[in-house]
């Protein structure tokens, strides 16, 4: 007998329909539906990293996201950019230089809305720093960003805090970005410096511009509450790290970088002593000011804090002869003051306590950002050119190495050569969030003269070795590249305005 649900009592259809679904139900859990088959995932298949890799040709795209022309008010013609993305993406300052002089601007890299970063009494501004969360930026005021720096400001959701008086340069964020370190000038109080004390009427005069020492304190400041004095965290005039053997007296700082753990300062300090060869070394403090230490009197510039607590520096020392010229990357142990050679085949041969190591065959770079730490610390690059240039001669080779620390033999390079000066070239290179390496190659592009000498200059943007995109930039000269954190963008700057593009 059959049953059709249209003449069967509702009772029985009731019925009918529970078993029916019981049986569904039942049947589900034996048989899985084709949306519960689970998905094959395909293995990666590993490839071998190539120390030189042929470029391959770059797929044209489309035109750039933003195109926005910004307003040179300093009188005379840009020179240089330099493009700072905060951390989260969101933004970035753009720097422009003619000599000292510096203009900044604020971008939204999501809108392309600009913005003047000026303070309230109309002062221009340079040497920005974002802190960690990408939502504060602090950046120093003044006519000049070397003879007249007049202050720290903090820019933050449209509103500018004063944070200090006085002729500082150097500004680094504690990796919690609640402090703000500062290294700062001395005003000229006669025949000796002012006492180290924290009242509030010593602090302001301490604070004031003058120069006469160089930048030879370091101030904390508390980002997180404008209400709380800053702290004059050292002083090196009234408390200098000396050198007994060589009679230096180190009294300026500057590159101030904190520990991973926020509970140190490395430092360099060099000596104003009027002598023919830079006097410099490297210094460490505890975030409370306590515990100066000079870790190294040879001439090296400090690089950042490596996994293990030592630091990564660079030497440079020339004795006279080029035989004599060292030029390489060192582990440096803050407590024995021992150091490592990084980028030399016999790791024994310490040039810094002998010069017949002589130098690496590469030069590295005095431009800011010529070396940097990965994300993980446990990877470097270095920005290098011939070692001719040391005598004066013409170098025809451009170098980005990258090395692993602890060292291994996973050392990769990256090189071009050129005929002349405006021939292939390695600029701007940076560390991507994800600890992949981007760097920017130039045909048509003087980086010693920032120009573009024949009217023409190609730029072709990498990310670990391969080419994302190419643009023809035309004959712009006030130029410089940065990355956006994730590798998604990118904005170079020109002599009208800035371009950001988007990338694959």
């Amino acid at each position: 007998m059959k049953y059709h649900l249209r003449s069967t009592p509702w009772p029985f259809t009731l019925l009918a329909l529970l078993a029916a679904l019981l049986l569904a139900a039942c049947s589900g859990q034996d048989t899985p539906t084709p949306q519960q088959q689970p998905s094959p995932t395909q293995a990666a298949t590993p490839f071998a990293a190539q120390p030189t890799p042929t470029l391959p040709a770059p797929t044209r795209v489309s035109s750039p996201d933003f195109t926005l022309p910004l307003e040179n008010r300093l009188g005379t013609e840009w020179q240089r950019a330099e493009i700072a993305w905060s951390p989260d993406g969101h933004n970035l300052a753009i720097t422009y230089w003619a000599g000292w002089r510096a203009q900044t601007f604020l971008l939204d890299a999501r809108t392309g809305e600009t913005a003047d970063l000026v303070t309230d009494d109309g002062l221009e501004t340079g040497l920005v720093a974002w802190s960690p969360d990408g939502k504060r930026l602090a950046a120093i005021a003044g006519n000049d960003m070397d003879t007249e720096r007049l202050g720290v400001w903090l820019f933050a959701g449209g509103r500018k805090l004063r944070l200090l008086d006085g002729a500082c340069e150097d500004l680094a964020w504690s990796p919690d970005g609640a402090t703000l370190l500062a290294t700062c000038e001395l005003y000229y109080w006669g025949s000796s410096p002012p006492p180290l004390d924290q009242s509030p009427g010593a602090l302001k005069r301490a604070s004031q511009q003058g120069g006469v020492w160089g930048g030879g304190q370091l101030w904390r400041i508390q980002a997180q509450a404008g209400d709380q004095a800053p702290q004059r965290l050292l002083d090196l005039v009234q408390l200098p790290l000396v050198t007994f053997g060589a009679g230096t007296r180190f009294d300026t700082a500057r590159n101030a970088i904190w520990s991973p753990d926020g509970q140190q300062v490395a430092f360099e300090v060099r000596s104003e002593d009027k002598a023919l060869a830079l006097k410099m070394g490297i210094a460490t403090v505890n975030a409370d000011g306590s515990s100066p230490r000079l870790l190294s009197s040879k001439p090296v510039w400090l690089v950042g804090w490596l996994p293990d607590g030592k630091l990564l520096v660079r030497s440079n020392v020339f004795a006279g002869q080029i035989a004599q010229y060292t030029d390489d990357l060192f582990a440096l142990d803050p407590a024995t003051g021992l150091v490592e050679n990084l980028t030399r085949v016999d790791p024994y041969c310490d040039p810094l306590q002998n010069t017949r190591c002589q130098g690496a065959r590469r030069q590295i770079l005095n431009t800011p950002g010529y070396a940097a730490l990965s994300p993980d610390k446990r990877r470097y690059y270095y920005g290098a050119t011939g070692r001719s240039d040391v005598t004066g001669s013409q170098s025809n080779q451009d170098w980005l190495v990258v090395g692993t620390y602890p060292p291994s033999d996973l050392v990769m390079e990256y090189s071009t050569n050129y005929q002349d000066p405006a021939g292939e070239r390695l600029l701007y290179p940076a560390w991507l969030a994800d600890g992949r390496l981007a760097h920017v190659q130039t045909t048509g592009y003087d980086p010693q003269a920032g120009a573009a000498p024949q009217g023409s200059l190609t730029v072709r943007l990498l990310i670990n070795g391969k080419i994302v995109r190419q643009e023809e930039v035309g004959t712009w000269e006030a130029f410089g590249v940065g990355w956006s954190p994730d590798g998604s963008r990118v904005a170079l700057a020109t002599d009208f305005g800035v371009l950001i593009y988007g990338l694959p």
